[in-house]
């Protein structure tokens, strides 16, 4: 499976998400939301062995190819997305990273990202379905339904 950065931007109870449109790496996601930024563990983040700082080096260049961020962030590594019922995330391994804001200062760089916004948890889970599958499951997590997702992000 190829490691995925994924990285959720939250403010208080507000989470930054946004829409995937044509032309962006992976087709199969395109018309849908996402909570998720970043992108694919490449090459050139790894020195000799993939370790937390190829993972940093990753995480910090897709979020500077995709969103303007007014702040330096603070990583806080939450958890793995493992699902093999999509044929997307067959082929992924996501870590999952929080990144809590002091502002909703974010906008979008990257032209196949659509859209982007913070709304509320509460209202992001009532229109779940618009979402793909990595964004329903920590939607549940910071929904707080069931098992571990009753841990605060």
């Amino acid at each position: 499976k190829q490691l995925v950065g994924y990285v959720i931007l939250r403010r208080g109870e507000d989470v930054f998400n946004y829409r995937r449109v044509r032309g962006g790496g992976e087709t199969r996601l395109t018309g849908l939301r996402s909570l998720g930024l970043g992108g694919h563990l490449n090459l050139g983040d790894v020195t000799d062995r993939v370790d937390r700082p190829s993972l940093e080096r990753s995480i910090s260049r897709e979020l500077q190819e995709e969103a303007i961020l007014t702040e330096l962030p603070e990583l806080r590594y939450v958890g793995i997305l493992n699902d093999d019922r999509t044929d997307v995330s067959q082929v992924h391994l996501g870590v999952v990273v929080v990144i809590n804001l002091d502002s909703t200062n974010v906008s979008l760089r990257d032209p196949t990202l659509d859209d982007g916004r913070f709304d509320r948890i509460a209202e992001l889970s009532r229109r779940r379905n618009e979402f793909e599958d990595w964004s329903k499951h920590c939607l549940s997590w910071l929904g707080g339904e069931g098992g571990v997702a009753r841990h605060q992000c």
